[in-house]
């Protein structure tokens, strides 16, 4: 369960990744050259897994739960995002050398299946490559990006990002038409049962009072 208290921060699932040539066994993601150490591969990746991030983001944080963690300064990014050691942001490039860069995804929540996430941000991250994608310019040094509001917000409802997995017709190619149709359908299926909840908080809220 990724937030069990509402007075606590909750519990993620961050995860790194890096790239390396089949034949060579070398970090494509590192540039010797670059100011940051990055090559234009990684930038490319990056690209992809921010222009995809609300369409990949259902199975990301997959649940109502997993998206009450998603608050400023609980560790848990809040828009689409980049940024060299941005602890906030969604995507943290981590610093070091070229032969050991790599780079963090942030928002995956302690209740993410592990081999979905990894699926969806290689997914994500080779589209950007193969599309040729420009990584947009990334936080700005001494600005942490969740609170830079001119970066656009990750989804706070599962309905939000579950529409956006059906929308964008790449994630048929991520994920395949049957896993789409089947986990869109029993997620909207657990929000139905959420929906028809009556809860705690409603309980002590309202039952006294009218």
């Amino acid at each position: 369960m990724s937030k069990p208290w509402a007075d606590s921060a909750g519990s993620g699932c961050h995860t790194h990744l890096s790239l390396l040539d089949a034949t060579s066994g070398v970090n494509v993601f590192g540039d010797a050259s670059d100011a940051d150490g990055m090559s234009d591969t990684c930038r490319s990746f990056i690209a992809g897994q921010l222009r995809y991030a609300k369409a990949i983001d259902a199975v990301i944080s997959p649940t109502v739960n997993c998206l009450r963690r998603r608050r400023r300064h609980t560790f848990s990014p809040t828009n689409i995002s980049w940024g060299v050691e941005d602890r906030s942001a969604l995507i943290r490039v981590k610093s070091g050398s070229p032969a050991s860069k790599h780079i963090e995804y942030r928002a995956p929540s302690a209740l993410s299946n592990p081999y979905l996430v990894g699926a969806a941000l290689l997914a994500a991250g080779l589209q950007g490559i193969e599309e040729g994608l420009t990584a947009p310019e990334p936080s700005k040094p001494g600005v942490p990006a969740e609170e830079d509001d001119s970066f656009e917000k990750l989804p706070l409802a599962l309905e939000e990002s579950l529409a956006a997995m059906e929308n964008e017709p790449n994630t048929r190619e991520f994920f395949g038409e049957e896993f789409l149709k089947a986990y869109t359908t029993m997620r909207r299926y657990e929000l139905s049962r959420f929906g028809d909840w009556v809860t705690d908080w409603e309980r002590q809220e309202y039952q006294e009072l009218f």
